[in-house]
């Protein structure tokens, strides 16, 4: 789901065949404001291939669904402004109907991204949970439209805490948490996606 080509982020898709054959791999973009863009690349036998994103996708947060005629592995790496920070995760294999983020903060400075990506081809009414030792507030429902990112500044809805969120959508989605703060000459921040059950 992480993924952005605006506010100086370069995003980076890497895609490693590792068998022994040559395999074309589709990509396909899917922007929050932008849609989707679609591309194919060929990853050779026992290789690896790197796609920017920027180079496909202008100014957008953008999630990547990669397939192949191979299996092969994908991951996603984005960096901040000038290269001063970035993160790193793998791609999962499906989406799907509930994720569970432990991690979550937006007190001293952190800020919380939660990322919801709908791959499918109908829209997702997904019901968003944010919990805190503090208390939580009531679920938000977000409609996330077929083939499109949605981004949700969770410091918007739950500011000042430690804080996990809990996804649902009967429309299988993926769901990830980005986290980034201020350090000395910079931003630093981290990535990861939720798993499927406790």
């Amino acid at each position: 789901a992480e993924g952005c080509t605006d506010y100086g982020f370069e995003t980076w898709v890497t895609v490693l065949n590792p068998g022994e054959r040559d395999t074309i791999a589709e990509l396909r973009f899917l922007g929050e404001r932008s849609g989707e863009t679609r591309g194919e690349v060929a990853v050779p036998a026992r290789s690896r291939v790197n796609v920017k994103v920027n180079d496909w996708v202008a100014a957008d947060n953008v999630s990547t669904v990669v397939s192949a005629g191979e299996p092969v592995v994908a991951e996603v790496s984005l960096y901040g402004p000038g290269r001063g920070s970035g993160t790193c995760s793998m791609g999962v294999t499906t989406p799907g109907n509930k994720w569970y983020l432990a991690e979550g903060a937006t007190h001293s400075g952190f800020e919380t991204w939660l990322l919801l990506l709908n791959p499918g081809e109908e829209t997702a009414e997904v019901m968003v949970r944010m919990d805190s030792t503090g208390g939580g507030i009531d679920p938000l429902l977000v409609k996330v439209a077929p083939r499109v990112r949605a981004t949700l500044r969770v410091n918007d809805f739950l500011p000042g805490r430690d804080l996990s969120l809990q996804v649902e959508s009967e429309v299988p989605v993926v769901a990830s948490r980005s986290m980034y703060w201020e350090t000395p000459g910079g931003r630093a921040g981290h990535e990861c996606h939720g798993v499927l059950m406790p």
